[in-house]
C-alpha cells in the first residue's frame, strides 16, 4: 500500500472555517490512508472556544490516524506552525501543511503526494505549492516549476526543512542590490521589508523566512496551473491577513498530474506572476490616492 504524507492543520479561533476545511479534505479519496495532526493554539481569554474546537476535532473521523495537540499557552501563529512542523517531521519524512482558513480541492492530496514522491530525491525542489497565481491555461492538469513559494496549502520534506535554521534573522538586507532585487521578484514586491519588520518586532511572521531559506539555497517550487486551495481568511479577521479579493481563485476541476519532463522555471507562469504583482501594485496606488483624497 502506498504511504501517504501526513497532514498538519494549525488551528486558533475560527471553528466555522476549520469545519469547512476538514469537510473539504474528507472529499479526497486518500484520507482513509492519511495521518492527520491538529495543533490548537490556546485562545487567550476564551478558554471555552479552545475547548469547543478541541471537542469538535476529537469527533472528527475518516482518517487513518489522528492526533490533537492543544498548546498550554498562546504561542502565536508563527511558533505554533514552526513547532508543529518540527514535531511532525520528527516522526515523518514529509508533511502537508494547512491553516484553518483554507478550503482544498478533492484532488489536493493526490497532487501533494504525487509531487512529494516524484521530487523527493530532486534536491533542487524545496516546496510544493497548493495555491497558484491566476493564469490562463489550456491544460489545467499541467504542473510547473517556479521560484516563489506560497504558504496556503503546501508541502516539503524533512531534509529540506532541517536546513531552515534561520527563522527570525534577516539575511537579505546586507547583500548586494542584484540579490535583493531578485529576492523581491525584480522589485515588484518588497518582501525584504517583511524581514525588516520582523527584525524590528513590528510583525511576527514565519513564511518570509522559509522563503528566504529557499531563495538563499537556489531552491525551486512546484505549482499547479490552477489552484487547489482557496484562502477563506482574506476577510480582515485572520492573523496577519488583510481584506482583499485579488487573491480569490476557483478550485481546479481536473486532477493535476501532468508533470514537466525536465526541471526548469516555467516562463508562462512567470509572466502571469509579473502581471499579478503589477495589478496588485496598481490597486495599492489607487487605494492610496482614494484614501488621501478622502482624508484630505
Amino acid at each position: 500500500m502506498k504511504e501517504y504524507a501526513p497532514i498538519v492543520i494549525f488551528c486558533y479561533n475560527r471553528i466555522d472555517k476549520l469545519m469547512k476545511l476538514v469537510d473539504s479534505i474528507k472529499l479526497n479519496k486518500e484520507t482513509l490512508q492519511t495521518k492527520i495532526y491538529f495543533f490548537i493554539d490556546k485562545v487567550d481569554n476564551n478558554e471555552s472556544l479552545t475547548e469547543e474546537i478541541k471537542k469538535y476535532l476529537n469527533s472528527v473521523n475518516g482518517f487513518m490516524e489522528k492526533k490533537v495537540i492543544v498548546n498550554e499557552e498562546n504561542k502565536g501563529l508563527k511558533n505554533n506552525i514552526l513547532d508543529g512542523i518540527d514535531y511532525v517531521l520528527q516522526e515523518n519524512e514529509s508533511v502537508i501543511c494547512l491553516e484553518d482558513d483554507l478550503v482544498v480541492s478533492k484532488y489536493f492530496l493526490s497532487y501533494m503526494n504525487n509531487a512529494l514522491e516524484k521530487y523527493q530525491n530532486e534536491k533542487r525542489i524545496w516546496h510544493i505549492n497548493g495555491w497558484a497565481y491566476p493564469q490562463l491555461r489550456l491544460d489545467s492538469s499541467k504542473i510547473i516549476i517556479g521560484k516563489l513559494m506560497n504558504s496556503w496549502g503546501w508541502a516539503t520534506w524533512r531534509d529540506r526543512w532541517e536546513m531552515h535554521t534561520e527563522r527570525s534573522l534577516n539575511l537579505i538586507s546586507g547583500l548586494d542590490y542584484k540579490t535583493k532585487r531578485n529576492f523581491n521578484f525584480s522589485n515588484l514586491t518588497n518582501w525584504e521589508q517583511q524581514l525588516i519588520d520582523n527584525e524590528n518586532e513590528k510583525i511576527s511572521t514565519w513564511a518570509i523566512f522559509w522563503y528566504q531559506t529557499i531563495f538563499l539555497n537556489n531552491g525551486l517550487t512546484v505549482y499547479p496551473t490552477k489552484s487547489l486551495v482557496i484562502n477563506n481568511g482574506m476577510d480582515g479577521f485572520g492573523t496577519n491577513s488583510g481584506k482583499t479579493k485579488l487573491f480569490n481563485t476557483k478550485l481546479i476541476k481536473v486532477e493535476p498530474n501532468n508533470f514537466p519532463k525536465n526541471i526548469y522555471v516555467n516562463k508562462i507562469n512567470s509572466i502571469f506572476t509579473i502581471l499579478f504583482y503589477l495589478k496588485l501594485n496598481l490597486l495599492k496606488k489607487i487605494n492610496y490616492f482614494i484614501d488621501k483624497i478622502y482624508n484630505d
